[in-house]
């Protein structure tokens, strides 16, 4: 028997060659220790037969033609019934013609058949030698020179061929340790299983030959024959079998592929597979990550080691670039002739290969390479091939399917246009980032582009998108490699700093963020300057996991762009406030829909006459838990959560109706409603304005709505647009808080407005500074010129009453006359003062 390792190759390991060199001269030495003992007799043991040894070494080519390849486990064997020349001659050559007869044999067919190098071939003949000896010492010593076949021939014959596998298999062992391989022990175990049932079964053929041969020479020939028609039949079998086996495998490896999910995994998964698939000792599979430096991803299995993945050049890169450049697979068989072909085998260290290209949609997408195929006696064939391509389109077909969903995966935690991590991305991001490192600082900083929201409406969504990604740009070339920038959504990004010093390393990069996006930026022509309002949050100081610190960094940057300062750092009392207000959005909405917000009215008044000729609808909350909420608090919470329209609604609605009951009753008293930038935009507002005019009866001079200048300066065009629609509905508009404004005279002319109220900052100091006066005056006269009502607001004192009145001011407005009231308690204070002069009030103050 000549079990797999002993063809094994010597790999390339210091010292190698000169230890097997020794191994083979020791070996030879112990041949020849064991063949003293024996001498050289010619005498036969069974009759006057004898058998030279050149038939003999015909009986061991025989052997060796006719040698089957026996599979344990995963270590195929070639057994090529040396044992029974081997018996043959022990009982009818001398122990010379033995040796002679393999030694013969062995050098002719490694050199010619196998063509293996001359070193391996002699070690392994002093190998099969030493072996021969061995059994040719027990032999001479258990049995005598003369005798008849009988029960101990028998047993030495048995026990002969068992130990010549086992000593065989030892050897082997041995002298791969020796020099050096590691991976011997499979073969240790799975070859002494083979010798001994292969001993067995020799030495049962081997007897039968004698006993014939001693009786009958011819039906020593017909056992021959039929040695060989079963040896056949064993060969057609075991392709059979290889065949059903790589069918049942080549379904195992789809059924293992299919919960693949990475290309990393895939590679892995096939190269394991193609090995056990194609019985070979080494598998490559390359795989194109489509990147422009034409990277692969490759996974190595050999020497029943566990896949090695790398992305880079193995050893079989020239073979897959001659696969990729014919677009054909590569078949290089043992005992090639080409030149080239055996150049790339030594190059390999394989005996032969097969490579094929892996192709998706007609394009070259990968390679598979196999080689070195298990066992001695066959090597590959053109139905290998074609096994190989079947392996292949099953995995091109895996590719696409783990390609799609690694897209699908990229496109669900990345920004479609900017192509930077989205918010579901950063925050695991975070989360990972804060697990890995619980005690050592993280940050995460929360950006919002300012102002971008008119940019986009001014010069459309294709400039607003091509700003945004150079934000995205700026933003990654400003920050460490290590950072991690992300588009959170609309205008607002995040970044992520794995580890920052402290605190004040946090808020330096975030005012280094401000100034890079502060450069102007040229869009379709326009040269545009942007800011950006920026919170931070630093674990484990202000939250101790990543979704905690992202909340924290966003309520900090709302703090920034409300305060406008640019960079601010998590404060938990800030945030104690941010919670509330995000508790007080629901519950906004739920007093809107149950009508528990109140309307108050102030009155406005003549200052010629005295007399009542309006109010203005206020929005009130006393809220359950935390009492009165002012204004400046609900309005913002209502336009950031897009409750400013039911909320506008409510309040328009509420002061018609009022205002109908107040003409309803006597009293011809206008009322008026402030709009937030967010109703100027929206186009509904001139039609729903005109719906509630009619349903509740009031004139529309009777309605005035109160614009802020730095509303309609946000985004003129659009505004203005809309504020003509409603003076086409004849409802007086007003401009609130005029004088604040930083471009109040150029726009004035285009608003369609009937009426100005002054700030109650100028009006609350008119009789404390001279320059408060003066705006007072200019405004009045500027109303006055322009054809318009001038409103003062925040009188509350008789000295700026009588002044306003002096200067001309048409209407006051402020706790001088009466605070904000009820609807009932506007009532009955209107009852009293409709129709009171209060000019002597004032004269008498």
């Amino acid at each position: 028997m000549v079990s797999a390792a002993l063809r094994a190759g010597l790999p390339d390991i210091p010292g190698a060659r000169r230890r097997t060199a020794l191994l083979a001269a020791a070996l030879a030495a112990l041949t020849v220790v064991q063949l003293l003992p024996i001498g050289d007799e010619l005498t036969t043991r069974y009759g006057d037969a004898h058998v030279a040894w050149w038939a003999l070494g015909a009986l061991y080519v025989a052997s060796d033609l006719c040698a089957l390849e026996v599979r344990v486990r995963n270590v195929s064997s070639s057994v090529s019934m040396a044992e029974i020349p081997l018996l043959i001659g022990v009982f009818y050559s001398s122990p010379a013609e033995v040796l002679l007869a393999r030694a013969l044999t062995m050098a002719v067919t490694m050199y010619l058949w196998r063509r293996q190098a001359p070193l391996r071939i002699a070690r392994n003949i002093a190998l099969q030698l030493c072996a021969v000896a061995s059994v040719l010492l027990f032999s001479r010593l258990a049995l005598p020179p003369t005798m008849t076949p009988g029960g101990m021939t028998v047993i030495v014959a048995i026990l002969g061929a068992c130990w010549s596998g086992v000593l065989t298999t030892a050897l082997v062992y041995v002298s791969l340790r020796l020099i050096g391989v590691p991976s011997a022990r499979p073969l240790l175990r799975a070859n002494l299983v083979t010798a001994l049932l292969t001993g067995l079964m020799q030495a049962f053929l081997a007897l039968l030959g004698v006993t014939l041969l001693f009786h009958d020479g011819r039906s020593g020939a017909i056992l021959a024959v039929v040695a060989l028609v079963l040896c056949a039949c064993y060969r057609a079998y075991t392709l059979l079998r290889e065949r059903a086996d790589a069918t049942e495998l080549l379904f195992g490896y789809t059924s293992a592929a299919g919960p693949v999910i990475s290309e990393d995994q895939l590679v892995a998964t096939v190269a394991a597979h193609a090995c056990e698939m194609m019985h070979t000792q080494h598998a490559e599979v390359w795989l194109a990550e489509g990147s422009p430096d034409g990277t692969y991803r490759v996974a190595h299995v050999g020497n029943e080691a566990a896949p090695v993945l790398t992305t880079r050049q193995a050893l079989s890169w020239d073979v897959v670039s001659r696969v990729v450049e014919a677009g054909e697979p590569l078949l290089i068989r043992r005992r090639t002739r080409s030149p080239e072909l055996q150049r790339l085998l030594r190059v390999h260290q394989m005996r032969d290969l097969v490579a094929t290209a892996v192709r998706v949609d007609g394009a070259i997408v990968g390679v598979i390479v196999v080689g070195d195929r298990r066992g001695d006696l066959r090597t590959f064939r053109d139905v290998d091939v074609r096994l190989l391509e079947a392996l292949a389109s099953h995995t091109a077909a895996i590719v696409q399917n783990v390609r799609l969903f690694e897209r699908l995966r990229f496109d669900s935690l990345h920004d479609a246009l900017t192509g930077l991590p989205n918010r579901v991305a950063f925050q695991q991001a975070a989360i990972a980032a804060t697990e890995a490192r619980p005690t050592e600082p993280v940050a995460v900083l929360i950006l919002d582009v300012n102002s971008f929201t008119q940019i986009n409406d001014t010069l459309g969504h294709e400039s607003g998108d091509s700003l945004l990604c150079e934000v995205g740009r700026r933003l990654r070339a400003a920050l460490a490699a290590e950072a991690t920038v992300a588009r959170l959504g609309a205008d607002e990004f995040g970044v992520l700093l794995p580890s920052p010093r402290d605190s004040d390393d946090v808020l330096l990069t975030a005012r280094l963020i401000l100034r890079a996006l502060e450069v102007p930026y040229q869009v379709d022509g326009v040269l545009l300057e942007l800011g950006a309002s920026i919170g931070a949050a630093v674990s484990p100081e202000h939250a101790d996991n990543g979704t905690l610190l992202l909340q924290r960094a966003d309520s900090s940057m709302y703090a920034a762009k409300r305060d406008a300062t640019g960079v601010e750092l998590y404060s938990s009392d800030r945030d104690d406030n941010s919670q509330r207000r995000l508790g007080m959005a629901t519950e906004l909405r739920r007093a809107i829909e149950r009508d528990e917000l109140l309307v108050y009215y102030q009155p406005k008044v003549s200052l010629r006459t005295g007399r009542v000729v309006g109010a203005e609808a206020l929005a009130r909350w006393i809220h359950p838990q935390h009492g009165f909420v002012p204004p400046d608090e609900f309005i913002p919470i209502a336009e950031q959560t897009g409750l400013i329209r039911p909320l506008t609604d409510h309040i328009l609605r509420a002061a018609l109706e009022q205002c109908a009951a107040w003409r309803a009753s006597g009293h011809d008293v206008g009322v008026a409603v402030n709009l937030s930038v967010r109703s100027l935009v929206d186009l509904d507002l001139p039609e729903t304005v005109r719906r509630m005019l009619q349903e509740t009866g009031v004139p529309a001079e009777s309605l005035t709505l109160e614009v802020t200048e730095s509303s309609v300066m946000s985004d003129p065009d659009r505004i203005i647009a809309i504020l003509t629609r409603l003076d086409e509905l004849h409802v007086r508009l007003s401009v609130d808080d005029f004088g604040t404004g930083y471009s109040s005279l150029s726009y004035l002319q285009r608003l369609p407005v009937r009426e100005v109220k002054i700030d109650r900052s100028f009006v609350m100091s008119l009789g404390q500074r001279d320059s408060d006066l003066a705006i007072v005056r200019t405004i009045v006269d500027l109303g006055s010129n322009l054809g318009l009502t001038v409103v003062a607001e925040g009188v509350e004192d008789a000295e700026a009453y009588n002044r306003l009145a002096e200067l001309g001011c048409d209407l006051a407005q402020g706790y001088l006359l009466s605070r904000p009231l009820p609807a009932a308690a506007f009532v009955e204070w209107l009852e009293v003062h409709d129709v009171t002069v209060l000019a002597p009030l004032v004269s008498n103050g």
